[in-house]
């Protein structure tokens, strides 16, 4: 038996700090070391504020300290460095465990922990000093590659996925995760891509190959994991692309249920092989992933005053300090009040300032007073459904641009907005995590021009939303929305300050539902490329249609002197 200390608070006082190590010389740890009072360490691993002696190395790293470290550095190729307390715990730990076992058996990787102290001999300070390593951003990972002489920094989420792509993408290894083959792994990747463009030719032509390479095969095990790669394979060509969705989900359910110690390892096993099955090249995000997996009570609670106090200022800016004017305004309120609770709901619109998401919601907020008052004796809509956060709109917003600062992540992410890497494809984290809330039957707001159009002229749009649209478990009503006025209120011009009595114009198109063309499509066995650019095509060309119609609505608007608005 081990007794337990408390943390921080005993190793700051010298004189406790001291009593345990006397205390810990009467222990005897589970392995084959000696008691020395002069060589006595306490090691120890937290565990729910708690911590046990004689555990603190992670299976599948190396510990080095700043005698040791220049050695791994110069003779492996690649070197992922560790920089955190020397007993770390916690889900980010936890997520480093998983990620240490998983790439154990990869060739010329090695995981360096490197233990940082600041009480007693203050282990690797001066290590940490070198790399600019501070403890406040514990744990900090560096990459190092043979050959070059500065290090690159990790900056993205502390998850076993994220830390996967960084080294995919900077060091070209291959991740032995359990249950995969490392030549079958190639090929899936190029199988994926096939799939993607529906080139059936070149997904048998890879099949053929999976079946060689798997008669080529000495080990049993990789045999039989050979097997799961074809299988995926065949279901694929015969199912189309969606199966490697719906064969990821029956797998998770299975290892959530009550099953043997071996089928669960089959299964993990099999889970292995499907993200084997995936793109490896997108890159993390520069900063923490900003939603929690499981929020709070009160994180619900700052996030919906956080929503309700901007939505509530924009919508005195709109109604009180400018002129609007809305045509077609109950199509997007209907679309936000009345829809089946299932249905997901998409909404987008041209992008032409920087304020046109808060300012947009104000409209909507507008839109819902003016019915409410309108039916208040029957009182068909409850005041607190703006004020309530599932209800609310998300919103994509670029990672570079309003999530530069850390107090602007924590605001932007509390308002519900989700950032994304421009140019990173449609299968980057955050457009998962938006297919997500759709799949919950929420409402994702999008600019998929992807950028402030300054120039205002019709541009491509983005393929993400035709994602959203191909991929949801149920296709997402579409409501489509063109503006004109908000670069006036907001210029896009220093001092970049608000303006007060200028115009605004905004035309709703009809609400767009898409059921029918993705079902067509994919009983045709077409590619998602290719069902993401019809969805896409037809959304672009109702969006600009409304552009001629918001064009003459706001020469109107001009011509009036009225400030009224109208829905």
């Amino acid at each position: 038996m081990y007794k337990s200390y408390k943390y921080p608070d005993d190793y700051h006082d010298d004189t406790k700090y001291d009593n345990q190590i006397e205390n810990a010389k009467d222990f005897n740890c589970d392995d084959d070391r000696e008691d020395n009072d002069d060589e006595v360490v306490l090691e120890f691993i937290y565990d729910n504020n708690k911590i046990n002696l004689c555990k603190a190395h992670t299976p599948g790293t190396v510990t080095v300290d700043i005698l040791t470290f220049d050695k791994i550095r110069n003779n492996f190729d690649v070197v992922l460095a560790k920089f955190d307390d020397k007993y770390p715990f916690g889900e980010k730990y936890d997520q480093f465990k998983r990620f240490a076992t998983n790439v154990a058996n990869s060739k010329n990787l090695i995981l360096a922990e490197i233990p940082i102290t600041d009480y007693g001999e203050k282990e690797n300070e001066m290590l940490a000093l070198e790399y600019g390593v501070k403890k406040e951003d514990h744990p900090v990972y560096k990459l190092f590659l043979k050959g070059k002489s500065k290090p690159i920094d990790y900056t993205g989420d502390k998850t076993e996925d994220d830390l996967r792509r960084f080294l995919s993408h900077n060091a070209n290894i291959w991740f032995g995760f359990p249950g995969t083959v490392e030549e079958l792994d190639r090929l899936a990747q190029q199988f994926f891509v096939a799939s993607s463009n529906n080139d059936e030719n070149t997904q048998k032509s890879l099949l053929e190959k999976a079946h060689g390479a798997v008669k080529n095969l000495v080990d049993k095990k990789e045999q039989r994991s050979g097997e799961s790669y074809i299988k995926i394979m065949e279901s694929v060509i015969k199912q189309g692309s969606d199966f490697f969705k719906r064969e990821s989900r029956r797998v998770e359910n299975l290892l959530k249920g009550k099953i043997t110690n071996e089928k669960k390892q089959e299964l993990q096993h099999r889970a292995n092989i499907l993200l084997s099955f995936q793109p490896l090249t997108i890159m993390p995000l520069s900063f923490d992933w900003p939603f929690p997996e499981k929020p709070s009570i009160l994180y619900k609670a700052v996030s919906t005053i956080t929503i309700g106090l901007v939505g509530s200022f924009s919508k005195f800016w709109m109604k009180y300090l400018s002129s609007v004017r809305i045509e077609n305004g109950e199509f997007l309120l209907n679309a936000v009040l009345n829809r089946h609770p299932d249905r997901p709901l998409i909404t987008v619109a041209n992008h032409h300032s920087c304020m046109d998401d808060p300012l947009l919601i104000a409209i909507v907020i507008n839109l819902f007073f003016n019915r409410l008052f309108k039916y208040f004796l029957a009182a068909t809509i409850p005041l607190r459904v703006f004020w309530t956060r599932h209800r609310m709109r998300w919103a994509l917003g670029a990672d570079d641009i309003v999530f530069t600062m850390k107090k602007h992540q924590l605001f932007f992410s509390l308002g519900k907005t989700i950032p994304v890497t421009r140019g990173d494809g449609v299968y980057q984290r955050p457009m998962n995590f938006a297919l997500e809330q759709l799949n919950q039957g929420g409402w994702i707001h999008i600019f998929s021009e992807g950028k402030v159009n300054l120039t205002k002229e019709p541009m491509r749009l983005k393929w993400g939303v035709g994602r959203l649209v191909a991929e949801a478990d149920i296709c997402p009503l579409v409501v489509p929305l063109y503006h004109i006025g908000m670069d006036d209120v907001l210029p896009n011009v220093e001092p970049y300050a608000l303006q007060i009595g200028k115009k605004v114009s905004i035309y709703v198109g009809e609400p767009l539902i898409f059921d029918g063309l993705v079902e067509e499509m994919k009983k045709e066995k077409r590619s998602l490329q290719e069902i993401r650019k019809a969805v896409t095509d037809i959304i672009q060309n109702e969006l600009y249609k409304l552009k001629v119609k918001c064009e003459e609505l706001h020469r109107q608007h001009l011509g009036s002197d009225s400030s009224s608005s109208s829905s």
